[in-house]
């Protein structure tokens, strides 16, 4: 197994992955700040670090992995007071949402799920700290960390503090800060809005606060990886790397790792803030789990991958034909034989397949290039089609039997560590499913309000024989398309 190298954001250059405990790795990843569904942008971070986990798993680690909810926050106040409900109604019904789809994408949940509002005593402890140092002072009710104070402050982003002026909280009041760079660390409460007792009077934490107190709550200081969006590394991971090591007088992560972000056409990242996103559920009405992950792994995670739907149409196809080579393995390894001669005729496809494999590992081991590795399976499956090609004209061997058998274990584990869904799930989904779902459920609808709830039941019985699942909620009926049991 090859040596693993990983991209650290913080030195700039590959590293070799050491973790600090031997056969453990600590991971920390930023998470959703839950004011409405999340999104393809959101799914593509998901995945990465999904297969980051399973990767590494593999390779006999044990992994720790965190990733946080934002449940307290400047949208999500504002959505509150829009619908007339409290912040904590909201952070519920897109927590409860974004759980509900990972089976779905086939990501494991995290070891740990926090959410902010439950660990304000461990940030309101962290501040208390930073001003014991002499890191951040007390301003107006609120809490501000000293930029001036921490010399390591830029080293992440390469961001020069006297060159920016703090952009969490604008409208603190004139002169409420040392320096132009000072972040709030502590938001004295405003009318209206949820606000904790502190040290410093009623109010509520600054975000970047937040991820230092749960990861240091979870992992301990230092911990392994801390990851995110590209741009997370400004101001967020700089500052909380700040306060955190200001803090506990250490290091707090040893590697920080920043995949790209996901443009649309225009070179706008996807952002719900830019009315430019695609839901998660939407897209599931449209293509396969798989499709979004082969879509997603096809480009290296550091790179910016560009939207189009003409990408993951590429992407079932790709997937479609993979499924039908390993279809025709398994059918040609069921025909009769022998054949003479065979033996000779199997060495190189059986060679092509333990080539494919060190490949698969090597690119993985090279900061997780998931591109580079699929594209081995995919030229290991372009030899087996060529040679099937001239064996299905003969009768089979024992041999030729083996030699696709080492193919189909090397793409069926390979994709497997990947986290696709069997290969023999992914069917190409027509065009009108979407369509005709939604179809079903304004029937079922219309079922519903004249109370025919017969009728009602045996679509919604009938969908999930089929492998729809709906879901009744507040915002009418949603609906998720799953492989059917006994598939694969």
């Amino acid at each position: 197994m090859a040596d693993l190298h990983i991209y650290n954001s913080l030195t700039r250059k590959k590293e070799p992955f050491v973790p600090l405990v031997p056969g453990r790795v600590t991971i920390y990843l930023c998470g959703l700040t839950v004011y409405d569904d999340w999104h393809l942008g959101h799914a593509l971070q998901a995945i990465l670090f999904d297969t980051f986990r399973r990767y590494l798993k593999s390779r006999g680690l044990a992994v720790v992995f965190v990733n946080n909810f934002t449940d307290v926050d400047d949208k999500i106040i504002n959505r509150a007071a829009r619908e007339g409900v409290s912040h904590g109604t909201i952070a519920d019904r897109y927590v409860k949402s974004y759980l509900e789809d990972l089976p779905t994408l086939n990501i494991l949940p995290a070891d740990h799920q926090p959410r902010a509002t439950e660990h304000i005593p461990q940030m309101i402890e962290m501040i208390g700290r930073l001003i014991d140092r002499g890191h951040a002072y007390a301003s107006c009710g609120n809490v501000l960390f000293d930029v001036t104070t921490w010399p390591g402050y830029g080293q992440l982003s390469g961001q020069d503090p006297d060159a920016n002026r703090a952009a969490d909280d604008p409208a603190l009041p004139g002169g409420s800060r040392r320096h132009p760079a000072d972040f709030t660390l502590w938001k004295a409460a405003k009318p209206s809005e949820p606000s904790w007792e502190s040290p410093w009077g009623p109010g509520r934490p600054g975000w970047h606060i937040e991820c230092s107190a749960m990861a240091a709550q979870y992992l301990g200081t230092p911990f392994d990886i801390h990851g995110g969006g590209l741009d997370l590394v400004f101001p967020h991971h700089e500052n909380e790397r700040a306060q955190s090591e200001a803090a506990i007088g250490k290091p707090f992560a040893r590697y920080w790792m920043h995949n790209g972000l996901l443009k649309v056409r225009g070179g706008d990242k996807m952002s719900k803030s830019l009315g430019n996103t695609l839901g998660v559920r939407r897209l599931l009405e449209r293509y396969s789990a798989n499709t979004l992950r082969h879509f997603v792994l096809s480009s290296h995670y550091r790179s910016p991958g560009e939207f189009d739907f003409k990408l993951l149409d590429d992407s079932a196809k790709a997937l479609d034909r993979l499924a039908n080579l390993v279809e025709r393995v398994q059918a040609y390894q069921h025909r009769p034989g022998p054949a003479a001669g065979a033996a000779e005729a199997a060495a190189p496809l059986l060679e092509a397949a333990g080539r494919a494999r060190r490949r698969f590992d090597e690119c993985l081991a090279d900061d997780f290039n998931t591109a580079g590795a699929m594209g081995a399976l995919f030229e290991l499956a372009g030899d087996a089609n060529r040679t099937l090609q001239e064996w299905e004209k003969e009768p089979t061997s024992t041999a030729r039997a083996s030699a696709l058998s080492a193919v189909g274990s090397a793409i069926g584990q390979s994709m497997e560590l990947l986290g696709f869904f069997p290969l023999a799930t992914e069917a190409a989904r027509p065009t009108l499913a979407g369509p005709l779902v939604e179809l079903l459920i304004e029937v079922r609808a219309e079922a519903r309000k004249r109370k025919d709830f017969a009728q009602s039941d045996r679509i919604r019985k009938r969908l999930a024989e089929l492998g729809v699942e709906l879901k009744d909620g507040a915002e009418g009926t949603r609906y998720t398309i799953k492989a059917k049991e006994g598939e694969g």
